[in-house]
């Protein structure tokens, strides 16, 4: 072994050698490349595999790499880059009177210099008149001993020439079989030959003919044995094989064709794939069969590729009872030039959004895109909680769609699976939305902020039912009077536009179930009653402009004979308070009774436990406030006057026994609120300390009395940012502020309502004048 070892100065020579082999061949300026234009002419419809020739190209050094580019049409040819021979790919492309010529661009390379020449193939047309057929093999299973004459199945031909004619080239056992010549369909001949002791199986061949065109099929007929004194009841098997031809790639559960078998009884069939040795067969988890119809469809679509395989195959059984018959599946694969495929690229999508959002609300785009810059469409193939997302079909955008589904104490994640569509392309990915946890207490918005259209005046709240709708006149829609509901997840307009003109000092009430909306006139100033009926109509309550003048400090109840009560302040009667009622036969209103004497200002009525109603009103010359109630067809004195009460609102408890009144005292500038108790007011303060409930003038105030005398009130209030403050009684004898002192930023009128014990507040906004409607929530 020491003879072997070669000496050091021989390893260093050797290595020297080698690098400097290695430097020239690593420097292009020394290689050159020449390739010549390369064409040829063929007859149209060769086969895939047929050799077109190959490219004459030389190089001083290296070794030449070919490749084609640019082909049209795509994927018509196939290269060995280290051979340069050019081959068919796609024969369908070789079509004289598609393509009569075709053409791509070879290149010769050797590292990184490389020339490029043409190439053209030149077809020439084909006669494909020439007579053509097809037969398919005949496989049947039956029981020995049938009865002479008995079908066994059908030869069927394939021929775009004419039509076939058969006959029998041969069979084994000889006589056996009948052909019938125009329809190729076999029977027996001899039943005696159909013995399975002698002859468990029969063979034949039958011969298609169209014009000077053949084609032969082989029959092969397995015998069932019977035991002795069994009657047979055959009802052959006819399965044949089943052929086509398809490009690589498919689509997963894109439909290759049904199979085609039959027995001569019509009896029901079921298929099902099989395979014929021990041995694994991939090709079964690449395709599948239903088994009641024999459609044969794609399952495993990344089987289906070319480069790996040029042809899938398969086999299936056809069953009949005890009976019967196999047939093959070839499935031939057509090259597809790849690199021209459209690809879509989906990313999965991830977002955070707090609890509650609202309906609408976007929570961002999904990426997709294809290689070919195609237009994708969007689309939703499953969710975790139906309904709850929305996806724009064209944009991708994802939006909330169901805001139930966006409670944090019901589900802390959203998923959703979304395609991008490109053509027949679809590509999938996940949605993920992560669910935060919001401090649900406090005061929350109820739908969206600012949800009017335009700039709005004197929004009113009131409950139909646990709907909360509000009133108001809107700029954006000529201060028209208009009403809006909450569905749950937004607020949308309900029965048009109560007043054709505009509307001012809107009221709002909820009269058995149907709203009831009361105005003044934005032209002549008068007062306008109208409801909201079952049709969704807004239906005039007597005649339109009904006052005598001008009216202002509009305000409704309702008895609890469901009777509605109207009180306002007339011009046309010099300022004085009127009171009317509304006559549901008759569609008319009458006065009830002549309330005050002189000009008066902030009327307000409140209706109680006994049906009787009361009002309050300031005098305009005195400033006092007054308290009245109807008996006996006259106004009487209810109670002490107030003086210098303004922006007065008035309650009873809810069985109606107690009368409660809030008020800016003008005398301070503060909120006061009293209790009517007999003869006498009393002042909800605490027992020590400030009498003042606020820090300053309260302007549209709102009232609610609770049946524990527990009052509630909401103002615009002006030491604090003019934003709303709402306020209760508590039993602990002190007032609580509900959030913060003007929790609403500025804001221009303020009305309440409560249902089922939860506060609701409406303003509008003093800088864009939309509307707000927010809940306090413990």
């Amino acid at each position: 072994m020491k003879n072997l070892k070669p000496r050091f100065p021989v390893i260093i020579f050797l290595l020297a050698v080698a690098l400097f082999s290695c430097q020239e061949d690593e420097n292009p300026a020394s290689i050159e490349v020449a390739i010549s234009a390369f064409s040829k002419t063929i007859a149209e419809n060769p086969t895939v595999g047929t050799s077109l020739g190959s490219l004459s190209a030389s190089t001083n050094q290296g070794t030449l790499v070919y490749s084609l580019s640019n082909q049209n049409p795509a994927g018509a040819m196939a290269i060995d880059s280290l051979t340069g021979e050019i081959t068919v790919a796609n024969a369908s492309r070789f079509d004289f009177e598609t393509n009569p010529t075709l053409t791509a661009t070879s290149t010769a390379s050797v590292g990184t210099v490389s020339q490029s020449s043409t190439v053209t193939i030149t077809l020439t047309d084909v006669d494909e008149s020439v007579d053509a057929v097809a037969v398919e093999d005949v496989t049947v299973t039956m029981n020995e001993n049938p009865a002479p004459g008995q079908a066994i199945g059908r030869v069927t031909t394939t021929s775009a020439s004419g039509t076939a004619s058969f006959a029998l080239a041969s069979q084994t056992p000889s006589g056996a079989l009948a052909l019938n010549a125009s329809t190729g369909e076999l029977s027996v001949a001899d039943s005696a030959k159909f013995d399975f002791e002698t002859n468990p199986t029969l063979s034949a061949k039958v011969v298609a003919t169209v014009g000077t065109a053949t084609d032969t099929s082989d029959v092969t007929i397995t015998l069932t044995d019977l035991e002795d004194g069994e009657v047979a009841d055959n009802a052959p098997i006819a399965a044949q094989d089943f052929t086509v031809t398809i490009d690589e790639n498919p689509a997963a559960g894109q439909v290759l064709g049904t199979v085609s078998a039959s027995t001569t009884d019509g009896s029901s069939l079921s298929y099902r794939l099989i395979r014929l040795t021990e041995d694994p067969d991939p090709a079964l988890n690449a395709i599948s069969i239903n088994s009641t119809t024999g459609e044969l469809s794609i399952t495993d679509s990344a089987y289906f590729d070319y480069e790996s395989r040029t042809k899938v195959e398969a086999n299936y059984r056809v069953i009949s009872g005890d009976l019967s018959a196999d047939a093959k599946i070839i499935i031939t694969l057509n090259d597809v030039d790849e690199s021209a495929q459209v690809t879509i690229t989906a990313s999965d999508f991830t977002a955070s959004v707090a609890e509650n959002p609202v309906s609408g609300a976007s929570l961002g785009t999904v990426t997709a895109s294809a290689s070919d810059n195609s237009v994708l469409t969007y689309s939703l193939s499953s969710e975790s909680v139906i309904g709850a997302l929305a996806i724009d079909a064209s944009t991708g955008e994802l939006t909330v769609a169901d805001v139930a589904a966006f409670d944090y104490e019901v589900n802390q994640s959203l998923t959703a699976t979304y395609e991008a569509t490109s053509g027949t392309l679809t590509e999938s990915a996940s949605i993920t939305i992560t669910i935060t946890d919001v401090d649900e207490t406090g005061w929350q918005t109820v739908g969206i902020e600012g949800f009017s259209t335009g700039i709005t005046q004197n929004p009113k709240i009131a409950f139909n039912g646990t709907t909360p709708v509000v009133a108001f006149h809107d700029d954006a829609a000529n201060r028209r009077a208009r009403l809006m509901s909450y569905n749950g997840t937004q607020w949308v307009n309900k029965g048009g536009f109560a007043s054709p003109s505009q509307a001012d000092d809107i009221q709002l009430i909820i009269q058995n179930g149907q709203e009831v909306i009361a105005y003044r006139d934005g032209g002549t100033g008068k007062l306008t009653v109208k409801r909201l009926n079952s049709s969704q109509v807004w239906e005039t309550l007597g005649t339109e402009g009904f006052s005598v003048g001008a009216t202002s400090d509009i305000n409704m109840d309702i008895n609890n004979n469901g009777t509605l009560y109207v009180i306002y302040a007339d011009q046309g009667l010099a300022d004085q308070v009127v009171v009317q009622t509304y006559n549901e036969s008759t569609n008319s209103w009458s006065p009830v009774g002549n309330t005050s004497s002189g000009t008066s200002l902030y009327a307000d009525i409140a209706i109680n436990g006994s049906n009787l109603p009361l009002i309050f009103y300031q005098e305009n010359g005195t400033k006092n406030g007054i308290v009245k109630v109807h008996t006996g067809n006259l106004w009487n004195g209810a109670g002490p006057s107030l003086a210098n009460a303004y922006f007065t609102k008035i309650d009873f408890t809810d069985n109606g026994s107690e009368l409660a009144i809030a008020f800016t005292d003008a005398t301070g500038d503060n909120l006061s609120v009293r209790l009517l108790s007999g003869n006498s007011w009393i002042a909800y303060v605490p027992p020590s300390g400030s009498s003042k409930i606020t820090d300053g003038i309260a302007n549209h105030v709102d009232l609610i009395l609770s049946g524990s005398r527990a009052p509630i009130v909401s103002f615009i209030d002006q030491a604090n940012g003019s934003g709303v403050t709402v306020m209760r009684w508590l039993q602990s004898q002190s007032w609580e502020v509900l959030g913060s002192k003007g929790f609403s930023g500025a804001a221009a009128y303020a009305s309440m309502a409560i249902s089922n014990g939860d506060i609701y507040v409406a303003y509008n906004n003093s800088s864009t004048g939309k509307v707000t409607v927010k809940k306090w929530v413990e």
